[in-house]
């Protein structure tokens, strides 16, 4: 069983968060599915939604990775260990790390960590 449970103080899920939570998790595949966070741009994201990187498009998909990031899932009962133990995993996020960067900081040096 797979529980989500969605972000408080942020707007609602639309099928555009939907959207864009599929890219990020094909963005992640594509990059062989690695266990540390990643780089990416809104732009890729854009890209992987068939949209033009425009301001608009860019702020909508800023705004839905706001709402994404507050969003907790837990596995439960979803995965054996050698042991044939079922376990849990609870509270883990949909982004763990996210930190936007304006083009003009990084063109500054001046990067969030």
């Amino acid at each position: 069983m797979i529980e989500i449970v969605p972000a408080q103080d942020t707007k609602s899920y639309t099928t555009k968060t939907y959207d864009v939570f599929l890219a990020l998790i094909a963005l992640w595949k594509e990059r062989n599915m690695p266990d540390d966070s990643m780089d990416l741009f809104l732009s890729d994201i854009a890209k992987k939604l068939d949209l033009k990187p425009s301001g608009k498009a860019l702020n909508s998909i800023l705004e839905e990775l706001r709402c994404l990031e507050e969003t907790k899932i837990s596995w439960v009962f979803s995965f054996q260990t050698k042991n044939n133990t079922e376990e849990t995993y609870k509270g883990q996020r949909v982004l763990s790390v996210f930190n936007y960067v304006k083009i003009k900081e990084r063109s500054q040096g001046s990067v969030m960590s």
